[in-house]
């Protein structure tokens, strides 16, 4: 299963230095959003995915805690990104196609 060991090995800030760049620059939340759909899915996101992913984070990402660390909302988004579906996000997500569902 995509959500296993090896999937966490890949997504580890300490192990993954593109991502922790991405987690830990002084960036906006919507350029975060940007390099990630560019280095996970060579694209930019659509207007409604950014805006949906900025909400995302800037709500606590999936643990819903606007008070957890940047690094951490970040790193929930690219495992979003993935493999999971979520209802903050869309429906059903594949290797980053986002429905409006």
């Amino acid at each position: 299963m995509m959500n296993g060991k090896f999937l966490a090995e890949r997504t580890d800030l300490t192990k993954n230095t593109s991502l922790r760049t991405i987690a830990t620059s002084p960036i906006t939340n919507e350029r975060r959003i940007e390099t990630l759909y560019v280095l996970v899915l060579s694209r930019l996101p659509r207007a409604e995915e950014s805006a949906r992913l900025v909400r995302y984070i800037e709500n606590g990402g999936p643990t819903r805690n606007p008070q957890q660390s940047r690094r951490r909302r970040v790193l929930g988004v690219a495992q979003q990104r993935r493999v999971r579906a979520d209802p903050l996000i869309g429906n059903a997500e594949r290797a980053g196609s986002v429905s409006d569902g």
